[in-house]
Formats: C-alpha cells, sequence, structure tokens
C-alpha cells in the first residue's frame, strides 16, 4: 500500500491514548505549524483536488516561499502563525467583535 497515513498504536494497550502518526507519506511531508495547517493537509490528502488551476497555484505558493530572497519572511511567518489558535475564526470575527483572547493571540 502506499502508506499515506499509519497510526502507531502506543505499546501499551491497556491504555486508552490516541495514536500518533507513524511512518507515512503524511508524516514526513506534513511541516504544518498549526492544528488547522495538518486538518487542512490532511484533506488535501485525503481528498486530492483534479483542479489544474489549484494545483498549480499551491506549487507557485510553495516555490515563492522557498525563494532564498523569501526565506527570512518565511520563517518570520511560520513563527507568527504557530502563535495564532484558530486562523479562520480570527478572520470571520475581525469586523470589530474579536475578543480579548483572540487580540491576544494576535500580538504575540
Amino acid at each position: 500500500s502506499l502508506q499515506i497515513f499509519e497510526d502507531e498504536s502506543h505499546p501499551n494497550m491497556h491504555m486508552q491514548a490516541k495514536s500518533k502518526e507513524g511512518l507515512s507519506l503524511f508524516s514526513i511531508l506534513s511541516n504544518t505549524r498549526t492544528v488547522l495547517g495538518k486538518y487542512l493537509l490532511k484533506q488535501w490528502f485525503f481528498r486530492p483536488t483534479l483542479d489544474l488551476a489549484v494545483l498549480d497555484e499551491r506549487r507557485r505558493t510553495i516555490e515563492c516561499f522557498l525563494q532564498p530572497d523569501n526565506l527570512d519572511i518565511s520563517g518570520q511567518f511560520t513563527t507568527c502563525l504557530k502563535h495564532i489558535k484558530n486562523i479562520p475564526k480570527i478572520i470571520e470575527n475581525m469586523n470589530g467583535r474579536l475578543n480579548i483572547k483572540d487580540w491576544q493571540s494576535l500580538l504575540q
């Protein structure tokens, strides 16, 4: 099989702990900084797009972030992103209804 996803069980079978991602294509390619980023990447693996325009846009975005002139900004961007809990919620609420926790996560 392709082993796109592989759960690794905890050695203690009596524990009801969550399994973790084992060695798989997803675990190798997943370098996300947020929970929602990991969720989005997983959705892309479960339901890959056939739309060439979407694929090309993703490719160009990755290419932009990996250009030597952009590496410093990319690093700063990812550092900032990992402190923000729920980006879609914050963007949705930016019309003046943000609560103090949302503002704090943006300022960190």
